[in-house]
């Protein structure tokens, strides 16, 4: 079935995401920020589209911030935490959305 796949790829994606997190890998957490984007436009989960292009330019700005001032994730710290929190509560309502 279609939504179990699609559902596969957004949990592989999302499991992916955070171990970049994890690691400090923000240019590449950037990077699947954009691929979720992609695909969750493409199936109009839209909320799960717009706090993906938020989570995007974060990551992206965080990875270039941290090239020239490494401290600057102390002060991104809860908005990493929040922007994760938002994807577990985002995937569990596309669990729910028929395709």
């Amino acid at each position: 079935n279609i939504k179990s796949h699609i559902l596969k790829l957004l949990y592989s994606f999302l499991t992916i995401f955070l171990y970049r997190i994890s690691n400090s890998d923000y240019s590449n957490a950037s990077i699947l920020c954009h691929s979720i984007k992609g695909l969750s436009g493409m199936l109009g989960l839209t909320t799960l589209h717009l706090h993906m292009k938020d989570a995007e330019y974060f990551f992206h700005e965080l990875a270039q911030q941290l090239e020239h001032a490494p401290d600057a994730l102390i002060h991104a710290h809860k908005h990493v935490q929040k922007i994760t929190h938002q994807l577990v509560i985002d995937l569990g309502q596309v669990c729910e959305t028929e395709f």
